[in-house]
């Protein structure tokens, strides 16, 4: 329908003759995709493995080890021989399918392993083990965000897990501390190398700008809610804070740089993913040289956050990616509202506030729409 109604109102704005939207018209029905089939037929899938799901899990205590581990066995070798099958015809969206099913059945084939034989250990040792056995194809051959994402999350649960098990030993040396939180820079550095190397081939390429999204994605989060918290909770051990977080700073500081440098090289150098990922590793460490309290701490918090995402705005403005400026000016927008909530006290204080902050919302807004408007005639031209 959307199609239809824009090519009515281009023929009647004299952009396109009639004949060009029967073209269009002709084109789109040729390749048009039966969606709706392919949702049924989805559903009925899903409800067959459901019900084949159901039926094994009823039969589980009779059916015997030996038969589950061989079953599981042979689940991998189809799924690896997928694999092979959709590398050689070179087709990226079933190799992508067919890598996804495989390492999660290398996940599970672990677990039901453990099962059978009454093993048991901390949750991060199986996801270790499976990140020792995964790693290299999914580096190698990993054709989308699919398994990119597969991958990111399970290599932050087992870093989650190491840091838990081992939080004494963190404790007992500080700067160790510094080693899970280079993570996020390293993932930048990794997602960055690795798609500059397959600029040429989309798929790869997509899962490399996955991973480097990924590090990205995860500094912001922190940078955007330590400060505001660190701040906004007066915590009476900010000394702590900053006695924890002073001896990782080397470390932390380190694989940052080498991130920046690496996002800065020409060709192709992401000014603006470097100067956010330069901002939002440093906005951590500002509770640490200002330690506030109150109101002045929680309009620090709110100063740092607008001034991140302000960041953000002006990294999507440079790259022209109008999905990302309108994320980061509805952010800035809502956090601009949240602050009156924080700050101001009394009813009459609120109102006054919630009026100015929403003239700022509507004057944002506004400025939002003019400057997308100026790229859409400037992309045209």
């Amino acid at each position: 329908m959307g199609l239809e109604r824009n090519l009515d109102d281009w023929v009647a704005a004299g952009l396109i003759s009639a004949d060009q939207a029967g073209a269009i018209r002709a084109h789109a029905a040729r390749h048009s995709r039966p969606w709706g089939l392919w949702a049924v037929v989805g559903l009925g899938g899903l409800a067959i493995l459901l019900g084949l799901m159901a039926l094994v899990a009823a039969n589980w205590a009779d059916i015997p080890a030996g038969l589950k581990l061989a079953l599981h066995f042979l689940l991998n070798l189809a799924a690896g021989w997928a694999v092979v099958v959709a590398s050689r015809q070179g087709r990226a969206l079933w190799l992508e399918l067919a890598l996804f099913l495989f390492t999660g059945l290398v996940l599970t084939g672990i677990a039901l392993t453990g099962q059978v034989f009454q093993m048991s250990s901390a949750p991060w040792r199986p996801l270790a083990f499976w990140l020792a056995l995964t790693s290299p194809l999914l580096l190698l051959a990993g054709q989308g965000r699919a398994t990119a994402w597969l991958w990111i999350v399970i290599v932050g649960a087992t870093l989650g897990g190491v840091v838990e098990e081992f939080h004494r030993w963190f404790a007992d040396h500080r700067w160790a501390i510094g080693l899970p939180l280079t993570v996020p820079a390293l993932l930048v550095l990794l997602g960055d190398q690795g798609s500059r190397q397959t600029s040429r081939h989309a798929s790869r390429h997509a899962f490399w700008q996955a991973v480097r999204l990924a590090g990205l994605q995860v500094v912001v989060i922190v940078a955007s809610l330590m400060p505001s918290f660190v701040w906004y909770q007066s915590l009476p051990d900010q000394h702590d804070y900053a006695r924890d977080l002073l001896p990782a700073l080397p470390i932390l500081l380190g694989a940052t740089a080498l991130a920046i440098a690496a996002l800065l090289r020409k060709p192709e150098a992401d000014r603006g993913g470097a100067g956010v990922l330069g901002l939002a590793t440093l906005l951590p460490i500002l509770p640490m040289l200002l330690p506030l309290a109150g109101i002045a701490g929680e309009l620090a918090g709110a100063l740092a956050f607008t001034a991140l995402w302000a960041a953000i705005a002006w990294a999507a403005q440079r790259r022209q990616r109008a999905g990302l400026f309108r994320l980061a000016v509805g952010v800035i927008a809502l956090r601009l509202i949240i602050i009156y909530f924080e700050v101001f006290g009394s009813l009459a204080t609120t109102g006054v506030g919630l009026i100015v902050s929403g003239l700022l919302v509507i004057g944002a807004a506004v400025g939002t729409t003019h400057l997308l408007r100026r790229w859409r005639i400037g992309a045209a031209s």
